[in-house]
């Protein structure tokens, strides 16, 4: 696994490059996209005036200002403990999506998210092994199935 200092590096050619470029120019369309994803969030996580609260999301920063509009200037939404304590070992590792920049992303293949999920389904279906069920059990589903 790359060190701290590769990744950064990585990600400061990402985004003063193509990979940067492309964000801002599709900054409408990625705001648009992500709308109802921020408002069900933000719902969600129901920020109180004067919260202290951390955004680590993705977009072009409107969730992060919805955020700092919500706590208010008494608030702070950059830190907070249990934060400080945890992040660097409680990182989410998605399962399909990708975190390669862009021209790593383009070099690995490009496949699309799409693609991906495809596979995955695919591959979960072909590894799934039915379970044994006890005869009574296999009986009464039968016969439930029968009443539909």
């Amino acid at each position: 696994m790359a060190d701290a200092a590769e990744i950064n590096a990585d990600m400061r050619a990402f985004w003063d490059g193509q990979g940067g470029h492309t964000w801002v120019a599709r900054q409408a369309h990625t705001d648009i996209t992500l709308t109802a994803v921020s408002a069900a969030l933000l719902a969600f996580a129901a920020p109180r005036p004067d919260e202290r609260v951390l955004d680590v999301g993705c977009g072009c920063g409107a969730s992060t200002l919805d955020l700092a509009r919500a706590v208010g200037p008494g608030g702070h939404y950059l830190d907070q403990d249990h934060t400080f304590e945890h992040f660097r070992s409680e990182f989410y590792q998605p399962m399909i999506s990708n975190r390669d920049n862009f021209d790593n992303w383009q070099a690995g293949g490009a496949q699309q998210i799409q693609e991906k999920a495809n596979q995955k389904v695919k591959q979960i279906l072909a590894d799934f092994n039915t379970p044994d069920l006890p005869t009574d059990a296999d009986k009464d589903l039968k016969q439930f199935v029968d009443t539909l």
